[in-house]
């Protein structure tokens, strides 16, 4: 462990041979403590020693005391196990976490920065190109009474009533769709920013008011929410009725053609988690999409060709972590899907 031979070690001084010199009297202090019952014995502890070639090594140490007839203590049996690759690696740990977190701070500030700054020219894109259609209409209608050669005018009709109004209406629609997008990841980069305020969650509550303001859905669609005693668990309320809610809309808005929705809703109590199933009779999602349904702006192909925005299952993952859980899908074409979320249990009492 140190390096050295057994024969160089007997007779010497631990402190001064083994332990670091800015360490040296405060463990030789608690030692002393120990042996002489000022201290309540330490049955495990760990501490750095210096080896023999000077490197600083941690190491983690199983004590046992040695007593007299009249139980005061006369020494210790101690035995160490040398964990500095251990540490190393739980530091290592740690500070990539560290990291990660700091990085996905840093992204979610460039992704709240960047589309507030997208959002300005899009503004002016889509005014300018409603102004321009503007423009044309009022030139097209200067232009009737004029008197103009044949080529021309077929020229000018051909632009002011085909070219342009198809290029502005692309322009248009374009400048929407990134409106969409932009708004999306304003929605998204809002929701990372949030600060979740975990408290207990009664989930039998929270389905009630749920499929209430759903009815108008299910009432439309002949669907049934349903769910029997659940568990509490402990999330941010507000959080938890948004991804809930989102998975129960998903089920009513992306139905199969040919039943009516049914959404089953269980609870379960595993250790220090609760696992929520969301079962569906959905439409279901191929087999090649479900390794993507959890990539932002993914949309799998569905039937009836409903699309969404593309954001409420990264959503949906993004609250769910936030909050210290996990969740994970599956589902069969045509039969329908299975959610199951991980959340913390609410605590007893």
């Amino acid at each position: 462990m140190l390096g050295y031979p057994r024969e160089d070690l007997i007779g010497r001084n631990w402190f001064e041979t083994a332990i670091p010199e800015g360490q040296r009297e405060m463990v030789k202090e608690v030692f002393n403590n120990i042996i002489s019952g000022n201290l309540a014995p330490v049955e495990r502890f760990d501490n750095e020693v210096v080896t023999r070639s000077g490197e600083l090594r941690t190491i983690s140490w199983t004590n046992r005391l040695r007593r007299d007839s009249e139980g005061n203590i006369t020494g210790a049996l101690t035995s160490g196990e040398d964990i500095t690759d251990r540490k190393r690696a739980e530091l290592e740990l740690i500070k990539l976490n560290s990291d990660l977190i700091e990085k996905k701070q840093e992204m979610e500030n460039f992704l709240y920065i960047t589309t507030h700054d997208l959002r300005s020219p899009l503004v002016n894109i889509v005014g300018f190109s409603q102004n321009l259609e503007l423009y044309i209409r009022e030139l097209r209608g200067a232009l009737a009474p004029a008197s103009l050669p044949p080529g021309i005018r077929e020229t000018l009709d051909k632009l002011f009533g085909d070219n342009i109004p198809n290029a502005l209406k692309f322009v248009l629609e374009g400048a929407h769709r990134m409106d969409s997008l932009i708004t999306a990841l304003l929605k998204v980069s809002r929701q990372g920013q949030v600060k979740m305020k975990p408290e207990t969650v009664e989930m039998n509550g929270l389905l009630k008011n749920i499929t209430s303001s759903l009815r108008y859905q299910l009432e439309e669609a002949g669907g049934q929410i349903e769910y029997g005693v659940l568990p509490p668990c402990s999330a941010d309320p507000a959080a938890a009725s948004k991804l809930f809610t989102n998975l129960l809309d998903n089920a009513i808005k992306y139905r199969h053609k040919d039943r009516a929705p049914v959404v089953n809703v269980t609870g379960e109590v595993k250790g220090a988690m609760v696992l929520y199933t969301v079962a569906d009779n959905c439409s279901g999602i191929p087999a090649a999409d479900l390794s993507r349904i959890w990539n932002l702006f993914y949309q799998p192909e569905r039937p009836h060709g409903s699309k969404g925005e593309g954001i409420g299952l990264p959503m949906v993952r993004l609250m769910v972590e936030k909050n210290g859980g996990a969740i994970r899908m599956e589902s069969e074409e045509g039969k329908g899907s299975v959610f199951y979320v991980e959340l913390p249990a609410a605590e007893e009492g």
